[in-house]
């Protein structure tokens, strides 16, 4: 494990465009009506969909957009997840739908959340913060066995910290600048079905959705999934039960598309 940690390489592309919450929406939005990915990004130029001055903006946003949702093969695929998103959901369930896909997307950005904001809640720390000297000393930690960071400058350094604090923000997992307080995210349970019920209809087990990394990136520990769990049950989306070890999970659906068109319009 300790090797396959230090052979990761580590990027600073988290400063390209940050979070870019409602510009990834309107790219998802635009794949209802063409699911085509060299379409879409003709549509972002030629008619500025994402209201950009700069063409050289859009670029980055699109070169983000496609890294963290079209190529990436760990999560629902981009159609499904334009599907969810168009349902009638609250902006708190579509902003957190997102997050898993940023966080799978930039290694150290997950990498941070991991080391630097789970651990604040894990101890239910009423008080939990994160400052920009504690994101510096993580930076600074790192380096000694991943040398890519050694080559940053201190420019480079303090423009990644400002982008990833701010994401936090964007996510709602830090209270708005300039307080440093960190908030621990109340995952709807459409949200967590989406991801649960793409794990169950692709053949996954009770214990292996229980052990999923996904819950992870959405910083749920076990009594929150189990809460969760039973959440869905109640509507009908997941069947569970539990007696000691051993576990029964299933779904009605028999895929991700047929629970999302349930959902209704």
């Amino acid at each position: 494990m300790e090797s396959l940690i230090a052979n990761t390489r580590y990027n600073a592309s988290l400063v390209e465009c940050g979070a870019v919450i409602q510009e990834s929406l309107i790219l998802l939005y635009e794949f209802q009506k063409n699911p085509d990915w060299k379409t879409i990004k003709k549509i972002a130029y030629s008619q500025n969909i994402l209201s950009k001055r700069s063409s050289t903006r859009t670029k980055k946003i699109l070169r983000s957009f496609r890294k963290r949702f079209v190529d990436q093969g760990e999560l629902p695929n981009v159609y499904d997840l334009s599907c969810f998103l168009k349902r009638d959901l609250s902006s708190a369930a579509k902003t957190q739908s997102l997050f898993p896909y940023v966080a799978s997307s930039d290694a150290l950005f997950s990498k941070a959340v991991e080391c630097l904001v789970s651990p604040q809640f894990e101890k239910s720390n009423a008080d939990a913060n994160l400052s920009k000297s504690e994101v510096k000393t993580f930076l600074e930690e790192l380096e000694v066995t991943h040398y890519e960071i050694q080559s940053w400058s201190p420019g480079l350094v303090k423009s990644w910290i400002q982008h990833f604090l701010a994401v936090l923000r964007e996510f709602d997992l830090m209270e708005k600048t300039p307080r440093t307080s960190l908030k621990k995210l109340m995952i709807r349970r459409e949200v967590f079905a989406f991801f649960g019920i793409w794990l169950l209809t692709n053949e996954r087990s009770g214990f292996e959705l229980l052990n999923h990394p996904i819950w992870n990136k959405l910083l749920l520990d076990k009594d929150e999934i189990e809460y969760l769990l039973l959440e869905c049950q109640k509507m009908g989306w997941i069947d569970y039960a539990r007696a000691g070890d051993v576990i029964s999970m299933d779904t009605p659906y028999a895929s991700l598309k047929e629970w999302i068109y349930d959902l209704g319009p």
